[in-house]
């Protein structure tokens, strides 16, 4: 969603990345590319090529304006919520708004 002219201020813009899941859960195959990066077995590419396709097949449908491709690295809070989704200690639905940073700072296009 994005929002202009907030309280009538022309320059005052926000944006809110929306992500739906399609299913009740994320398929377990990611939870797996989830665990194997956060053990350090896969690399951050791995883990963001497997979420993109998610993304790319409607698993995860993300409403918001594209972004150019981003150089950064991925922030290590986003590792650490998959570590935590892997165990068991957020949901679905937090592990997925951490993907939704990811495309919306650009480290996942699809």
């Amino acid at each position: 969603m994005r929002f202009e002219n907030i309280g009538g201020n022309e320059l005052a813009r926000s944006e809110i990345p929306i992500l739906v899941v399609k299913q009740n859960t994320v398929p377990s195959w990611i939870k797996s590319n989830a665990g194997w990066w956060c053990k350090n077995s896969i690399s951050d590419r791995d883990f963001l090529k497997g979420t993109e396709y998610l993304i790319t097949n409607g698993v995860i449908r993300v409403s918001m304006p594209n972004q150019d491709s981003a150089s950064g690295t991925v922030p290590q809070w986003v590792k650490m919520n998959a570590c935590w989704w892997v165990d068991g200690s957020i949901s679905d639905g937090e592990f997925t708004s951490a993907i939704a940073f990811l495309v919306k700072i650009g480290l996942i296009n699809p």
